[in-house]
């Protein structure tokens, strides 16, 4: 489980959707956690620019998966075509596939 805070900097007009993969050394997703923020209980073209989201989300393991470390990565969506927004570093270089990475993560047995 994790809470990823969410702040609109201006009004959102689409329906969002979050995306959580959890990735191997080679990019591949081996885990993901996505859906509405908040299950869909405060959609975000309802959310008012400045205002700050907790949403706690899940990222359900594999029973199979091997100890190693994973990054797990995470974005935005449009719900109706698919489309990621476009994220960014600290720097303003636009990330790959548009996937903010939120740290590693150990698996262990």
């Amino acid at each position: 489980p994790l809470v990823l805070y969410w702040q609109a900097t201006e009004p959102v007009t689409e329906d969002l959707s979050v995306f959580i993969h959890l990735v191997g050394e080679e990019g591949q997703p081996l885990a993901q956690g996505d859906g509405p923020p908040l299950s869909g209980d405060y959609p975000t073209d309802l959310w008012a620019a400045g205002e700050v989201i907790a949403d706690e989300r899940a990222v359900p393991l594999p029973a199979d998966l091997p100890p190693g470390r994973y990054t797990l990565l995470v974005g935005l969506y449009n719900l109706q075509t698919g489309e990621r927004l476009p994220a960014f570093d600290e720097h303003g270089a636009r990330l790959p596939a548009d996937a903010v990475p939120l740290g590693i993560v150990e698996v262990q047995r």
